[in-house]
């Protein structure tokens, strides 16, 4: 273990086990002094550890649960899913535009792609924005809270003007007609995610959508109607992610949205098995 004792961590519930003799923890599930847990994951390549939390981007639930996982494991880095241009408006908190009406999409810059996916964006921001919620509150905390337990903070996203870009380039109206037409069909092979978003209250319907199942029927509608949208946004994203995360030292606590966690624990895990193949072909005779 790093800066994160063994005893500490199963002193609020981390357990892991060695595979036979060798000394590389096997991933498991870190349970934080919170309900929610945080997936504990090795790279033996550096011998760090990682703790990725996956939150909803909305409740202060979500941001009561990263400020206290950040003080349970007082990591040597944060990383959160932000690019710099975005922490920065965060942490100075710029406010969200108003909301804008259909004529204002033509002013935004770029293709119709661009336009229309920059203007939902910024109008699901600015209707978060007039309830009590506070969108990116949890990765604002995890930044104060990580300077205050004097870890450094990691940038591991990519910019918001290059994830637009892509993910306008690969939708379609074709896909989103697509899904209107068989919207109430939809319900009844997807009865999780629908039925997450039957609940009125944002903080319910949030906590619904955390729940595995739905997070896996909402990746499966995405895949089905806008799959090259899904690889921009979320594939893609996850692969920029994890590459950062791996050339970290130390104990990392990553703050992601909880889309991205599965996936993020795939391509961890290919990762590591790749390491073990490495490591056990022969060395060239020269």
């Amino acid at each position: 273990m790093w800066s994160t004792s063994a005893r500490r961590l199963q002193s609020i519930g981390l357990f892991y086990t060695r595979n036979g003799g060798h000394s590389t923890p096997k991933p498991c599930c870190f349970f934080s002094t919170v309900k929610r847990p945080a997936l504990y994951l090795y790279n033996s390549s550096t011998r760090s550890e990682l703790f990725l939390m996956g939150i909803d981007h909305v409740t202060t639930r979500s941001a009561e649960i990263v400020q206290n996982l950040i003080k349970d494991v007082r990591p040597n880095t944060v990383a959160v899913e932000l690019c710099e241009e975005r922490a920065q408006r965060l942490i100075t908190g710029e406010k969200e535009p108003a909301k804008r009406s259909l004529w204002d999409l033509l002013a935004i810059q770029g293709s119709l792609g661009q336009k229309f996916i920059t203007h939902v964006i910024r109008n699901m921001h600015a209707d978060l924005a007039c309830t009590a919620l506070k969108p990116g509150k949890e990765l604002k905390v995890a930044i104060e809270q990580g300077k205050r337990v004097g870890a450094k903070i990691a940038y591991i996203d990519e910019s918001f003007d290059v994830i637009v870009q892509r993910a306008a380039e690969d939708f379609t109206l074709k896909g989103l007609y697509r899904y209107w037409v068989k919207n109430r069909e939809l319900a009844s092979q997807y009865p999780n995610f629908f039925g997450a978003l039957r609940y009125k209250d944002i903080n319910h319907r949030a906590e619904a959508m955390l729940r595995p199942e739905a997070l896996k029927e909402t990746l499966e509608i995405g895949e089905r109607f806008f799959p090259d949208l899904v690889r921009a946004v979320v594939h893609e994203r996850n692969e920029h992610m994890v590459k950062k995360l791996r050339e970290m030292k130390g104990s990392v606590v990553a703050i992601v949205g909880a889309l991205h966690v599965r996936g993020m624990q795939k391509l961890w895990d290919q990762a590591e098995r790749d390491c073990q193949r490495d490591r056990s072909l022969p060395v060239p005779y020269r």
